[in-house]
């Protein structure tokens, strides 16, 4: 990304690449973005680099953004830490002047009032005939906050857009929305542990009223008689409630107060009920700490956002309030989310009572990592710290019941690479593994996942060990773009051969499928393929549907949706080898079916 800081009129004093940063963090909000940059002083026109010049650059949504240098919040000898405002708010936050409107008007009128002698104009408006009568009064207000208060009385979103021509300054355009933002919750979909390292929920009662009593000169309602089911109001008050809040509440009442300014009763009701349906929620947020595809939203966008191990499980659709984007350290990366509405699962009822039922099977499995001597290490001062992995069923120590390979331990870069080759000296060491500050050139996390495997099929503990470490191998090349897909082929299964040498391959093909099924329960696939002749026909067709049966039983066991191709094999169109009888032995399409 290209960096061109410049002076008030606009005049480029010098430039600098992202990867010339040494930390930056860059906060979106509906209201305004900030910006925090670390760069070194050795770097060619860091003296320009100081407070009142400005930064302009193009983000990853190929929007123009346009920053002050507010002020220097850190320096030293070699480095320099600056805090950067949105043009938009650093322009308009000036000192708003008082006024009063005596009548209704339109939202261009009270923000051209605000916007006269800035640079900024209004382009786009799509609340052209829409009259309000906010108030404008208020002395020490910022035009900023006088502009979004003007909004918000219009229900109205703004968006603030600059243009450049080559390093100046063209347009600044102020655009007004209904609503912005795209509803990308079929598109945009953030998983826990795809795409989502944490969530963090917050919920706010303050707020929450079950009732609301409208208060001013003229605020009368007492004659206004309302019940939807819900919402409903009482003769001779001038409150509206909502039982199910009430409800929701423990029968506790929460009252809560609005003032209007309308002489209209019908039009005080309107503005009261709207408030209480705007408040009458417990308010829930979720910060998310992102592992990747921020580029793929803005502020204002819906997203999906599920996580199934949460208590209760996520499955919302939700708006991006804030975001935060670090292009140096993309741990930083977080985003905001409200204004959530609940999507069903489309989970069958029946199925949600199986899973209930094997949730009350299922144990529930921990692990807990300790150091010996800390997780800081600093340039130059030699350090080894050992990481201790404990493995809880429940609330029982399992540790020691499991073997060396049962232990994966991984070490992955702040971009998501894995250091190949220490994973693979730490593979076999079990529980415990030393980390030393030759490990460490940069930030790194270390994890350790532990595979409580209960082996169903396979009985050779060779076999079990190998599938360990191709299991090992297959998480470490794991990306978000992997497609894990097991692939078999030609196994050629068959119960009525004509020598031992076929009986003894026969049986190792049951084998093979075994180890085959297994990896499946170890290592989570997207699917599973077999290429065609799994039976190897050339029976009668009363023995090859039996085959073919045996055969489905054990691989239909794979832990993930399976494909199977039709060999040349598989439909017996060879007949009995033993007979040389063909066409009557077929075993056709629609047979086929009924017997998978």
């Amino acid at each position: 990304m290209y960096f061109r800081v410049i002076d008030e009129q606009f005049n480029t004093l010098t430039s600098f690449l992202d990867e010339d940063l040494l930390d930056d963090e860059q906060w979106y909000s509906q209201q305004g973005s900030t910006l925090s940059l670390t760069i070194s002083k050795e770097m060619s026109g860091s003296e320009f680099v100081i407070e009142d010049n400005m930064i302009a650059f193009v983000d990853e949504a190929r929007k123009n953004n346009l920053f002050t240098i507010m002020s220097i919040s850190a320096e030293d000898e070699h480095t320099r830490t600056i805090e950067c405002e949105s043009f938009d708010t650093a322009l308009i936050g000036d000192i708003a002047n008082s006024y009063v409107s005596n009548k209704p008007q339109t939202i261009d009128y009270y923000l051209n009032r605000e916007l006269y002698n800035t640079v900024w104009e209004i382009r786009l408006n799509e609340l052209p005939h829409k009259t309000a009568l906010p108030d404008c009064s208020g002395t020490g207000n910022t035009k900023k906050s006088r502009i979004f208060a003007i909004a918000e009385s219009f229900e109205a979103e703004l968006d603030f857009v600059i243009e450049f021509n080559n390093s100046k300054l063209k347009r600044a355009y102020i655009d007004i929305y209904q609503q912005r933002g795209t509803d990308l919750s079929n598109s945009v979909v953030l998983r826990t542990g795809d795409d989502v390292e944490t969530i963090h929920k917050t919920t706010d009662i303050y707020t929450t009223f079950t009732e609301v009593k409208v208060l001013g000169s003229n605020a009368d309602i007492s004659s206004i008689k309302y019940d939807d089911g819900i919402y409903y109001t009482t003769d001779g008050s001038n409150i509206i409630y909502n039982r199910e809040a009430k409800t929701d509440r423990g029968g506790k009442k929460v009252m809560g107060y609005y003032s209007s300014s309308s002489a209209t009763p019908s039009t005080i009701f309107a503005e009261g009920l709207s408030y209480l349906k705007d408040n009458d929620e417990v308010k829930v947020n979720y910060e998310v700490s992102v592992i990747r595809g921020m580029d793929d939203y803005q502020v204002f966008d819906y997203v999906k956002i599920i996580d199934n191990e949460y208590n209760p499980a996520i499955r919302v659709k939700a708006r991006v309030l804030e975001k935060t984007i670090s292009r140096t350290d993309p741990s930083k990366n977080k985003a905001v989310f409200g204004n959530f509405v609940t999507l069903a699962s489309g989970i069958s009822a029946r199925l949600k009572s199986l899973q209930k039922q094997l949730d009350e099977i299922e144990a529930r499995y921990s692990v807990k990592l300790l150091s010996d001597n800390g997780t800081g290490f600093i340039d130059g001062v030699s350090k080894t710290t050992t990481l201790t992995a404990t493995v809880y069923r429940e609330n029982e120590e399992i540790t020691d019941t499991l073997s060396n390979l049962d232990f994966f331990w991984y070490k992955v870069d702040k971009n998501g690479v894995h250091d190949t080759n220490w994973e693979q000296n730490a593979y076999g060491k079990g529980k415990m593994v030393s980390v030393s500050d030759l490990d460490l050139e940069d930030i790194a996390k270390i994890t350790c996942r532990v595979n409580v495997h209960k082996n169903k099929w396979v009985q050779a503990i060779y076999f079990i060990n190998g599938l360990k470490a191709l299991a090992y191998r297959v998480e470490q090349l794991r990306t978000e773009d992997t497609l894990i897909v097991p692939v078999i082929t030609d196994t050629h299964y068959a119960t009525d051969v004509m020598n031992k040498e076929d009986i003894r391959g026969n049986l190792m093909v049951f084998d093979h499928l075994k180890n085959f099924v297994e990896f499946t329960n170890m290592v989570e696939c997207d699917f599973v393929l077999h290429n065609g002749d799994f039976v190897d026909g050339r029976t009668t067709k009363k023995e090859n549907v039996k085959n073919i049966g045996e055969f489905i039983g054990l691989f239909g066991q794979v832990d993930c949706p399976y494909f199977i191709a039709l060999g040349n094999h598989d439909d017996n169109r060879y007949g009995n080898r033993a007979s040389g009888n063909v066409m009557n032995q077929v075993i056709y399409p629609q047979e086929m079916y009924q017997n998978q």
